[in-house]
């Protein structure tokens, strides 16, 4: 079973690595010297960081008609994302045999994905996760605030960052 940290650590070295990137090459390539360049490059991990989580999140309760994929949709494929992750860590020693019961086959039927979702309830597990995205989102903004930027720069990386924070497909 995957923990929360070595799931944190895969999101790291894929979503969190790629938007790292993408900020660190675009402040290269505007001329940031190497340490200014690592610093967009943390202000992209954190952000990648809550983007997946975020992610998770709309994979489990996301507005089908926003998201355009079925409420619940990453539980009935069995995807162990950081939602399921965190329920496993909270939920007792019975609870986690039934889930690892479940997640053991890949797919989930119907029945057992209204029961993952009664776990989910149970446990409260969403507030938990979208304090997780909202912490994040908020150290993006504080490695953000700690770059002298342009108030036009800024703007838009705000902008970004807020939008990243509240999207909901």
């Amino acid at each position: 079973v995957v923990t929360v940290d070595e799931y944190l650590s895969m999101i790291h070295g894929k979503t969190a690595a790629i938007i790292g990137f993408a900020a660190w090459a675009g402040a290269t390539l505007a001329g940031a010297d190497a340490a200014r360049a690592d610093a967009y490059r943390a202000f992209g991990l954190s952000l990648g960081l809550g983007f997946q989580i975020q992610d998770d999140l709309l994979g489990i309760w996301g507005a089908p008609e926003i998201t355009g994929k079925s409420a619940a949709d990453d539980i009935r494929r069995g995807k162990k994302s950081f939602p399921i992750l965190r329920l496993i860590e909270r939920a007792d020693a019975a609870d986690r045999r039934t889930l690892r019961a479940l997640y053991a086959e890949g797919a989930l039927a119907e029945s057992e994905v209204e029961i993952v979702l009664s776990l989910l309830d149970h446990y409260v597990i969403q507030p938990i996760v979208e304090t997780e995205v909202q912490r994040r989102h908020d150290e993006a903004q504080r490695l953000l605030d700690s770059l002298a930027i342009e108030p036009a720069q800024r703007a838009s990386l705000e902008g970004y960052v807020a939008e990243l924070a509240q999207r909901s497909a």
